[in-house]
């Protein structure tokens, strides 16, 4: 059954836009405008067919995208459509689906130079999901892109040293940052986090925030506050009692690309080519860790599951004091 064709704004090019019968329309900027366009549109194509082989990428795009918000968590569609939308603004308006081939994806990926491998590698399993969505729904034979391959994907090993934390606190310029960075070093939390805790989440007694579950997870998430943390938090609460908790140098709340780029300035300026807002939480994980907490522990307080801290964060084939002192433990001598 055929999806029922609504506008769509892309914020890339501040025009709204529909898909109607595999064809994109461009309605323009102003709303009003835009909508008088579409019920003229919907007057000369009163049927919308879903998505063919013969669809222009946009198309295809638009539908996995609208599958994704029904079906996956809000910041799963926000991932997914950053790239999709940069990757559709790099092809030739009315580009169809087939005629996508794995140069085009190259050569967009290739343009981008001041990416990371990581997120060269987040932007290719994009493009690919897309593809792969819609062959599985019969909209396709076969991914024109199936046999690019992603770089891999950045290590997560760099920490910061004691030295090191001091300078990124210093070199972000003001309060607010200050508040985020020494808020997120003190307890691990995820950058995504940061950016929508309120001070009704703060419970004093507990001395906790909860906060709304990540991704998939249905339980709700409990941030631990220290001392630190806490005393942020009390002060931050006076000032913004309603909204976002935490905002930027012009009181704004912190948008995920404004935050992205304030670390990527920071550790420029300081030659930190690595430093990204989870920096941050792995350099907590692994200070946990190092200073014999257990993993099930760690995991618990930051929000996630003994495997991925395994996986991501348990750094600690160096730490031979530690590794050392567990072995101890674990024959009881």
């Amino acid at each position: 059954m055929g999806r029922t064709p609504r506008p769509w704004f892309r914020k890339s090019r501040g025009e709204w836009y529909v898909n109607i019968d595999g064809k994109t329309h461009r309605l323009g900027a102003d709303q009003a405008r835009a909508n008088a366009k579409f019920a003229a549109l919907l007057r000369i194509k009163p049927t919308f067919e879903p998505p063919s082989e013969s669809c222009q990428f946009a198309t295809l795009a638009g539908a996995f995208l609208d599958w994704v918000k029904s079906n996956r968590a809000p910041m799963t569609y926000e991932w997914y459509r950053q790239y999709l939308d940069q990757f559709e603004a790099s092809l030739e308006a009315g580009t169809l689906a087939v005629e996508v081939t794995p140069v085009s994806v190259e050569n967009w990926v290739g343009s981008k130079t001041n990416w990371t491998d990581s997120t060269r590698h987040a932007a290719i399993r994009c493009v690919k999901a897309c593809f792969s969505w819609a062959v599985k729904r019969d909209i396709l034979l076969r991914s024109p892109v199936k046999i690019v391959q992603e770089p891999k994907s950045g290590s997560r090993e760099q920490t910061l040293t004691a030295k090191q934390r001091r300078e990124v606190i210093a070199a972000g310029g003001d309060s607010a940052w200050r508040d985020v960075v020494r808020f997120m070093l003190a307890t691990g939390c995820r950058p995504q986090e940061i950016r929508v805790i309120e001070a009704k989440d703060w419970n004093q007694k507990t001395g906790t925030i909860t906060v709304k579950p990540a991704g998939g997870n249905k339980r709700k998430r409990q941030i631990f506050l220290t001392a630190e943390a806490a005393a942020i938090v009390k002060r931050l609460a006076k000032r913004n009692d309603t909204g976002p908790l935490f905002r930027n140098g012009v009181g704004g709340p912190w948008d995920k690309k404004v935050l992205t780029q304030r670390f990527y300035r920071v550790g420029k300026k300081l030659n930190l080519r690595w430093l990204c807002p989870y920096s941050l939480r792995h350099t907590w994980a692994t200070d946990a860790l190092g200073n014999g907490v257990d993993v099930a522990t760690v995991a618990e307080l930051m929000g996630s599951s003994v495997m991925t801290v395994m996986r991501h964060y348990g750094h600690l084939a160096g730490k031979t004091d530690y590794l050392r002192e567990q072995a101890k433990k674990a024959t009881g001598s």
